[in-house]
């Protein structure tokens, strides 16, 4: 069974908001993938104009890097930005 969530905090540090998503049988690539999404789907939904995506999944930092269809990510030193 896989789990992933996230926290949504502001540049003054304090809580804007969390999620968690239950995925059932999954592989951690896919758990890892889906918290990006929906990270940056709640930043479009809510207005937010930045976010700053921390990740451990190199694999996944790597298809950020490569995908010409992620439009406003950035990596700057191993983070994704978007913007």
């Amino acid at each position: 069974m896989a789990s992933s969530g996230g926290l949504f905090i502001n540049n003054n540090v304090s809580f804007i908001g969390d999620f968690s998503l239950n995925l059932g049988v999954q592989t951690a690539f896919f758990a890892e993938v889906m918290v990006a999404i929906i990270a940056i789907e709640t930043t479009i939904d809510r207005g937010w104009s930045h976010l700053w995506l921390e990740m451990d999944s190199t694999l996944l930092l790597q298809a950020f890097k490569t995908s010409s269809l992620v439009l406003g990510l950035y990596i700057i030193d191993g983070l994704i930005v978007f913007t």
